[in-house]
């Protein structure tokens, strides 16, 4: 098998056929790789008494664990013998290989450093050294994780169809190493049976949850056999493509609050069809059998409070908070379901007390221990971003983090009543899994003092304002009184008494025709006169005063004069309409033979209609009129 077909198996660049697969059941020959120079003396100086590999499909994240037994082929090695190499595909160490971390199997777990070494015929080296108490027989634990190497296949399926995986890796761990004895396990998620999978090299044993390849004796250096799986899994494969957690630290409030930013994509099978939301509905006891992701659960820290969520359009998903001893819960229900291929963007944020992640080092210094990972589990963010704004007056910023960084940049921003500015420490990384427990830590120096900047700066803005208006109160800047400023300024008054004085009568009108309303089913003709006593009295003293209006009003302007006197034409047409309406009625209430006259009956109703359209047309001249007073 060629080189570069061995690569796409192990990184799944492209999808392995069933005509393949039934090839690679045969047993075929495959040409070893040769290992640099350096890899190629070292080859002399261990073998792999055990390898036990575990490839875990559990979760929709590639995870690698591996337990090695090394051992020295002369126990009489020197101190400059003990560096150990590992290898993995060249591709994925540049663009997948989300974790790689070696530790010693003991009972402290000492984590070595990995060190990058050279890239040779596709591969990338790597090397540790093994501890000098070690010398002799050694048990290295080895984690790997990969993202995007667990892929749905097919890639687009319906509604309520079943979840399909396919991943495509090694039966044999890469090492460059012989290897005395290997054994393989692929870890599934259920126990259905997968629909595909490699079933050489033999033995191959499927057993509950698991698939074994081996035990294999005797494997060589750089071995490889391609191993495919096609497996069924409800889980979702989450994305996000851009997460940004934000940091703001206040020694002012002894308060640290924190907002994360998500763009979240569903990168599993897509759907085939349009979404149909009455099957989705009707589907509800099948929904766990699908991709679908109904909500999602953010795991605060303890103590957590004021917590806020929001989506691109607003808080209108569904969200419920429960703060417990030992951490809080933020449970989010997106306004739609997310299936394979779509996206969900939301920020969620929360204040904790300043005592959970900064610690006082010394008088004046300060570090922040802050987690990088997302509060929410099973997400893994292609790009992910840290910003930690410190406190205004912060210096001396350090930052150091266990994580493999791509950029640490800082910078000053500004926010309320700021002088000189905010540090801000922005930190980026690829690929950021829950896996990587890694910290932040950045130490800074603050002179507690500096506690009284901002109110100091508060109090030199109100007493610079106070002069300011002091000065400006003195001062006289008129060189001639303002004419059309004092008659805008009278018109405005005029506007303001029309308007109440119309609303006036627009509510006594309305009171005159309830009262008419009344009479019709009561008869009541002498309540009917007083209420018509009443709101003739208050009508004319509402004239008189519009009168005035007009008569001081041309004295300024003759077109506002001639449109308060306008308004009250059509006020009074109003009225004398309506009442000409109401005494018909009463004429025809009076005359005891219309009850019983059809034609009449029409007749009057016709009138009253004539006579309401005409009131509305007056209502609408009456509002024009007002507006045009009021421009």
């Amino acid at each position: 098998m060629q080189l570069p077909v061995l690569i796409l198996a192990l990184l799944g660049c492209s999808h392995i056929t069933a005509s393949l697969v039934s090839q690679l059941d045969a047993s075929m020959p495959m040409d070893l790789l040769l290992p640099p120079p350096a890899v190629s003396k070292s080859q002399q100086l261990f073998v792999l008494e055990s390898v036990n590999n575990i490839i875990d499909l559990t979760r929709t994240i590639y995870r690698q664990e591996t337990t090695i037994v090394v051992q020295p082929t002369d126990n009489k090695q020197t101190q400059s013998e003990t560096i150990f190499y590992l290898a993995q595909p060249l591709e994925a160490s540049n663009k997948v290989l989300a974790l790689f971390e070696v530790r010693v199997k003991n009972k402290k777990g000492q984590l070595l450093a990995i060190r990058k070494d050279v890239a040779h015929d596709h591969l990338q080296y790597y090397t540790v050294t093994l501890p000098a108490t070690t010398l002799g027989k050694t048990t290295l634990y080895v984690k790997s994780i990969y993202t995007k190497h667990v892929i749905p296949y097919p890639r687009k399926i319906k509604q309520l169809e079943p979840q399909l995986y396919e991943i495509q890796g090694n039966a044999h761990f890469l090492t460059p190493y012989k290897s005395t004895r290997q054994r393989t396990t692929v870890k599934l998620p259920n126990r259905k049976e997968p629909s595909t999978y490699t079933k050489s090299p033999k033995p191959v044993t499927r057993k509950d949850e698991t698939i074994i390849y081996g035990p294999y004796l005797n494997v060589p250096a750089l071995s490889r056999s391609p191993l495919y799986v096609h497996y069924a899994d409800t889980q979702a494969v989450l994305l996000a493509k851009e997460y940004t957690k934000y940091v703001e630290v206040s020694h002012w409030g002894g308060n640290i609050a924190v907002q994360e930013d998500y763009e979240l994509h569903h990168k599993g099978a897509e759907l085939k069809d349009h979404f149909s939301r009455i099957d989705f509905k009707l589907s509800a006891q099948a929904h766990s059998e699908t991709n679908v992701v109904k909500d999602l659960t953010a795991i605060l820290p303890k103590g957590a409070r004021n917590v806020f969520f929001k989506d691109t359009i607003g808080n209108v998903s569904t969200s419920h908070f429960r703060n417990d001893r030992e951490s809080s819960m933020l449970w989010i229900q997106p306004r739609y379901p997310l299936f394979g291929g779509w996206r969900y963007s939301w920020f969620h944020g929360y204040d904790v007390s300043a005592e959970s992640f900064l610690k006082k080092i010394s008088a004046n210094k300060f570090v922040l221990q802050l987690p990088f990972k997302s509060s929410v589990k099973d997400i893994t963010a292609v790009s992910a971003k840290l910003v930690a704004v410190l406190p205004e007056g912060a210096s001396n910023v350090e930052v150091a983090t266990s994580l493999d960084v791509d950029q640490i940049s800082e910078s000053v921003i500004f926010s309320y009543l700021d002088s000189t500015g905010r540090p801000a420490v922005t930190i980026q990384t690829k690929n950021l899994i829950d896996d990587l427990e890694g910290v932040v830590q950045i130490t800074y120096s603050y002179d507690t003092m500096r506690l009284l900047q901002k109110p100091f700066v508060v109090f030199v803005y109100t007493l610079g304002v106070f002069f300011i208006f002091i000065i400006y109160s003195r001062l006289d800047f008129s060189i001639s009184p303002d004419v059309a400023k004092d008659k805008e300024e009278r018109l405005e008054i005029y506007r303001i008494k029309i308007s109440e004085i119309v609303k006036m009568d627009s509510r006594r009108f309305t009171d005159v025709s309830d009262a008419f309303e009344h009479f019709k089913s009561t008869r009541n003709l002498k309540m009917l006169d007083q209420v018509y006593k009443t709101a003739d009295k208050d009508s004319a003293d509402m004239y008189r005063n519009l009168d005035d209006i007009a008569t001081l009003a041309t004295l300024i302007d003759k077109s506002f004069g001639q449109s308060v006197q306008k308004l009250i034409d059509l006020l009074k047409e109003r009225t004398k309409v309506a009442r000409t309406m109401q005494q018909e009625v009463q004429n025809f209430i009076k005359d005891t033979s219309n009850g019983s006259d059809q034609a009449k009956k029409r007749a009057m109703n016709a009138q009253i209609n004539q006579s309401l359209a005409k009131v509305d047309a007056l209502c609408c001249r009456i509002a024009s009129v007002l507006e045009h007073v009021g421009e």
